[in-house]
């Protein structure tokens, strides 16, 4: 059975157009006839960086889905495990699917991220049809946005999958949101 970054058991049933992509390109490639090795980065933390201008400015975060629970990845744990699948041996074929320690909901996260820079930050909740068209004025279609903000939805019922994935391959358990946002607080100040 294959081991998918959303938990599901098959690249071709991934149900939001960034997994899908994803999926799409690994597929290419693992049948490309060389080797390979997918490192799936699941939820990263640097997308997190959003939201530093509008903390700058005002010390607020608009997120639509406050109960969205994602187990967010450092960058940097991603480097790492990908620098050894590059470098190490038996990393053919395989797929490593990364996370952080644990899942974290949006309101976890900015007041992790408000800790981290000295200041309490206020979680602003737009409707979903705000978000839609903040997104289409962005350049997405609005079908891609639907399903994007469906998997977010979906991450409001559900937590995002944890795995030992980063520390099996480094020898190091991945390091937790706490330590991320120490080291990208000037970004957010």
């Amino acid at each position: 059975m294959k081991d998918c970054s959303d938990g599901r058991p098959d690249p071709a049933v991934q149900t939001d157009p960034v997994n899908r992509r994803h999926a799409a390109v690994e597929r290419e490639v693992e049948g490309a006839g060389v080797p390979w090795t997918a490192v799936r980065a699941g939820g990263p933390a640097s997308s997190l960086l959003g939201w530093a201008p509008e903390i700058r400015r005002h010390g607020t975060v608009r997120d639509a889905f406050p109960r969205a629970s994602r187990a967010l990845l450092d960058e940097r744990d991603a480097a790492e495990v990908a620098v050894r699948a590059l470098i190490g041996d038996g990393h053919d074929g395989a797929r490593h699917v990364l996370s952080g320690p644990r899942p974290l909901t949006t309101e976890e996260q900015v007041a992790i991220i408000g800790r981290a820079v000295g200041r309490p930050i206020r979680l602003l909740v737009p409707s979903r049809g705000e978000v839609i068209e903040e997104m289409a004025s962005e350049g997405w279609e609005r079908a891609a946005a639907e399903q994007l903000l469906d998997a977010y939805a979906r991450m409001s019922k559900a937590p995002g999958a944890v795995t030992d994935t980063v520390e099996r391959v480094t020898g190091s358990p991945a390091r937790s949101l706490d330590q991320w946002a120490r080291y990208h607080a000037d970004d957010s100040r």
